[in-house]
């Protein structure tokens, strides 16, 4: 008798402690997912631009009509090719946008490459530029290295272009000046 008395509260203990152990258990996710969830976030976007690279690169093959034995050849010249013109532009690596203010955004995803030096010399000159107190030479000095290492990035890419070209029909050339990825 006393027995069933007991076993509604033991019944209702038992739903209690489920939904407490639901409660915490929905906490430390939560809590888990903020600490994370940034590094989740860029975890994600990293595989996502990875991803959508190589489909890029399939498609830009197919245009190409190039083999697969041809595109080992092609690909990673027009890999180079294309890092070193987004390098010029002063764009951080694996950066296709830009931030507020259009200052490039640094890559979030841990990637071990550094910044090109045309990246370097924009953000000097935008730092100086924030200092309201900057002398006139300061600037030229930041902009007279601006331009030196944008003249260098551009002979290298100029210089990628042509070790591109070399491995390519005509055909493809053509195509490749179609896209606006040679010129």
């Amino acid at each position: 008798m006393e027995e069933e008395r007991m076993l509604p509260r033991f019944r209702s203990m038992g739903v209690v402690l489920c939904l407490a152990t639901l409660v915490i258990v929905g906490v430390v996710t939560a809590r888990s997912r903020q600490r994370g969830g940034q590094e989740t976030s860029d975890r994600t976007s990293h595989i996502d631009a990875d991803i959508k690279r190589s489909q890029i690169m399939r498609r830009i093959q197919q245009q190409l009509g190039a083999s697969d034995t041809e595109w080992q050849v092609i690909q990673p010249r027009l890999q180079k090719l294309m890092e070193l013109s987004r390098r010029a532009d002063g764009r951080a690596p694996g950066q296709g946008t830009q931030g507020p203010r259009g200052r490039a955004r640094r890559p979030s995803t841990g990637t071990s490459r550094e910044p090109s030096s045309v990246q370097e010399a924009l953000d000097d000159l935008r730092t100086l530029m924030s200092d309201a107190n900057a002398r006139s030479e300061q600037v030229n000095a930041k902009l007279a290295t601006l331009r030196k290492a944008k003249e260098i990035a551009k002979q290298r890419r100029a210089q990628a272009r042509i070790e591109l070209r070399l491995v390519l029909n005509v055909h493809q050339e053509a195509r490749l000046v179609l896209m606006g990825l040679l010129e």
